[in-house]
């Protein structure tokens, strides 16, 4: 793991204090006044209470004091591990998922980070990328595309969506002496903080193992600034930090050029499992049943369990549409986010469901909606029959305005 801390010495701050502190011989001042002189004449005893009641000249003393305890007190909070939930909780508008789409490697997930400057990942997302696709929450997406790959440090800079808002600022005075770090891992739909511990500040010392779905999650200080990302430069816990990633963002300007594909083989996939999210509004009996059918549909593409997915189908559409040209429809089709169902009514004895999905998939015409799209917004109304004591998708409805609308992905 290769990491450089580069930072101002906390060290600066106490070495104030004891300069400021270093001035004790002028205290006596503090007793010229005349009416002062006088009293401490007449009375022995009040003279050394007289700086507790403010004498003049005696507010240095004191501050002295008070400075001394705070810069210790500064000093002290550094060993205690800061509060990262809180942290991770106003960062998590930055931290999004990225998924790829590239042939011989397949789709490609992972953790990317939104700067002011651009949007950070490493280079194993972009390897022969031909889209790239941003979630952002809220089940938003956002195509984007890698304007630099620097392979010295694994960080790739891809474009800003405009619709990413927040943004995490790199860190420009870390302090070398804080030893508490913190890997912010995305996952179930929220970020979760992993704590770490620098050696003396040292990143190179980070026991950094990370799944490749952490690949590009940011590593961030008590303060919510940008260390470093976790990168795959060939060590497992590798991390690019704060100079690597100016480095490529300097750089960026280069930009990359976009790779061209004309055929495209059946590429292997990253086993996720798709979770199927219900509207709050969406109240029926057969609710969760329609939900579990699509769960398997989709994930099933997802994880190339072609099989499952195309039993999802009536015995009437499988008649008429054979598995091997199913399979070749979906062949590189992969759905980066959770289908939402939105509406489910009543046709008796059959049920109409609108559901609502994005999907990659490669630009080709015997692939793509349209050729030459690469990444589609899609909400299909699908006619639902009742077989086998199971729900199976009977196809579009034949009285369906727009049955399956697409549009291409913002950029």
């Amino acid at each position: 793991m290769v990491v450089l801390l580069l930072a101002l010495t906390g060290g600066g701050v106490a070495a104030w204090s004891l300069f400021g502190g270093g001035e004790p011989e002028e205290p006596e001042p503090a007793t010229t006044d005349a009416s002062d002189t006088d009293d401490a004449d007449d009375d022995p005893d009040p003279a050394p209470a007289e700086p507790d009641d403010g004498a003049v000249g005696d507010d240095e003393p004191e501050q002295e004091g008070e400075d001394d305890d705070d810069d210790e007190g500064e000093a002290e909070d550094l060993d205690v591990p800061p509060d990262f939930e809180a942290v991770a909780d106003d960062a998590a508008g930055s931290i999004v998922s990225v998924a790829a789409l590239s042939c011989g490697s397949g789709h490609t997930l992972g953790t990317a980070v939104v700067t002011d400057d651009g949007v950070l990942t490493e280079t194993r997302i972009t390897e022969r990328a031909m889209v790239l696709v941003l979630e952002l929450g809220d089940d938003t997406v956002a195509q984007t595309r890698a304007r630099h790959v620097d392979d010295a440090s694994g960080v790739a800079v891809l474009d800003r969506p405009g619709s990413a808002e927040d943004a995490l600022s790199l860190a420009d005075d870390p302090d070398p002496d804080d030893p508490h770090l913190a890997l912010l891992r995305l996952g179930d739909g929220r970020v979760a903080p992993d704590p770490l511990e620098a050696d003396g500040g040292d990143l190179n010392t980070l026991p950094l193992s990370t799944e490749a779905r952490d690949r590009g999650a940011p590593i961030v200080d008590r303060d919510g600034q940008l260390r470093g990302i976790a990168t795959s430069t060939g060590d497992p816990t590798a991390v690019a930090d704060t100079g690597m990633i100016d480095q490529a963002l300097t750089a960026s300007d280069d930009g990359v050029e976009p790779i061209e594909f004309e055929t495209c083989d059946d590429p292997e996939r990253p086993e996720r499992d798709l979770d199927v999210v219900v509207d709050e509004a969406l109240a029926h009996d057969e609710t969760e049943a329609v939900a579990a059918m699509y769960r398997d549909y989709f994930g099933g593409i997802n994880r190339r369990e072609l099989d499952l997915a195309y039993a999802r189908y009536s015995s009437s559409w499988r008649d008429a549409n054979t598995f091997d040209g199913f399979a070749q429809g979906v062949q590189t089709t992969h759905y980066p986010t959770d289908p939402q169902l939105v509406a489910l009514t009543d046709r008796s004895p059959d049920l109409v469901a609108r559901i609502e999905f994005v999907s990659l998939q490669h630009p080709g015409e015997e692939h793509a909606p349209e050729p030459g799209e690469t990444c589609s917004v899609w909400e299909i109304e699908h006619l639902l029959v009742a077989e086998d004591g199971s729900w199976r998708i009977d196809g579009i409805p034949d009285d369906a305005d727009n049955g399956a609308v697409h549009t291409p992905c913002p950029g």
